[in-house]
């Protein structure tokens, strides 16, 4: 009897080891992460961290399936999730972006799906008097319904390099009829422009936005507000309540080809001097402009003059919403907003980095 008690005793301390010895399966534990952000970050933004937890060794992350590719990256020990490519966190054409990780340690692993949505981020809406996407139509999306009617226009590539979003306007006869505004005339009027242009075939006489309809060429004296490139520059004339007035000048930027401007024109109309070139304030790329004096005719100081002719996009138009001089912008606009205030410098930093 007592051989056997210990030969059982043996065996049993026997099974007890090799139970110990055996190995053991490695745990990995994560989480999904789910997070709303602004569109339009900027590249390199914290977004978020993928957590995970492991009882052997260390972790390991890695992106996959990721929609739209490229958008995010991923850091690869500690899960950390920034902005890659920010160009793609566009509400318009991708309101949520998502991915999966995976999160292993040895040949243990476990997925965490990533969901990002974006907030569709506005421009500043306080004294917005009409905003104009161009993505398609002549719609306002203020709350004034300033809509108006577009003509012979080509859709083309936004300043965000996304399809159809913006407009061409180089074709013959091409414009937006906004018809008789009263966006920049009178006493005391302040009023700001922001608008994103790219010249693609001429920097020589190609309208941008008028109010002007002369007695040279439409047989009507109506003349307020120009903005073209000609030149190569950025040029602006407005014009006199009296005596035919008008101030002309142009900007400093020499403009090229094939590239994207953001432009911003604060108009004030009080500034406390005399001098026309405190009326206006232009900054091109986040870069203020020096203004030179290109054409100078009869007294100043002067208000805006109250014309009758049409306010339109692109070219010029008479009284009539006809094109009496057609001199259509040369290449593609995007995103225009008018204000009846001026922009601030925080304001225009931020639409320049939104790509408003």
């Amino acid at each position: 009897m007592k051989k056997i008690s210990t030969a059982i005793i043996l065996a049993l301390l026997s099974f007890s080891c090799g139970k110990d010895d055996a190995p053991s399966t490695t745990k990995v534990t994560t989480a999904d992460v789910k997070v709303t952000i602004d569109e339009n970050p900027k590249t390199g933004q914290d977004i978020s961290t993928v957590m995970g937890s492991t009882d052997q060794g260390s972790l390991n992350f890695k992106l996959t399936q990721e929609n739209p590719s490229g958008a995010l990256a991923l850091d690869a020990s500690s899960g950390k999730i920034t902005v890659k490519n920010a160009d793609l966190f566009d509400f318009e054409s991708q309101p949520q972006i998502t991915a999966t990780v995976v999160v292993s340690s040895g040949a243990t692993s476990k997925n965490a799906g990533v969901t990002i949505t974006l907030n569709d981020v506005k421009i500043p809406q306080n004294g917005l008097v009409a905003h104009y996407p161009l993505d398609g139509d002549a719609t306002d999306m203020s709350a004034n319904a300033n809509t108006g009617t577009a003509m012979e226009l080509a859709l083309a590539e936004d300043r965000n390099g996304i399809a159809d979003k913006a407009f061409d306007f180089s074709k013959p006869g091409a414009f937006i009829d906004l018809d008789d505004q009263d966006f920049f005339h009178g006493v005391d009027k302040n009023f700001a422009i922001s608008f994103w242009m790219k010249p693609a075939t001429s920097l020589e006489n190609s309208t941008i936005l008028s109010k002007l309809s002369q007695s040279t060429s439409c047989g009507e004296d109506e003349q307020e507000f120009i903005m073209r490139v000609r030149n190569g520059k950025l040029s602006i004339i407005f014009y006199g309540n009296s005596a035919s007035a008008y101030r002309g000048f142009i900007t400093d930027t020499d403009l090229q080809l094939d590239q994207w401007y953001h432009v911003v024109v604060n108009y004030k109309a009080d500034p406390g001097t005399n001098e026309w070139s405190d009326r206006f304030e232009v900054v091109i790329n986040q870069t203020e402009q020096t203004l030179t004096l290109a054409t100078s005719v009869n007294a100043f100081p002067f208000d805006i003059e109250d014309t009758d002719s049409h306010l339109a996009i692109g070219n010029r138009l008479d009284s009539s919403g006809a094109v009496c001089v057609d001199v259509p912008f040369q290449g593609t606009l995007d995103e225009m907003a008018i204000y009846d205030r001026n922009l601030t410098h925080t304001e225009i930093t931020t639409l320049w980095e939104d790509k408003f």
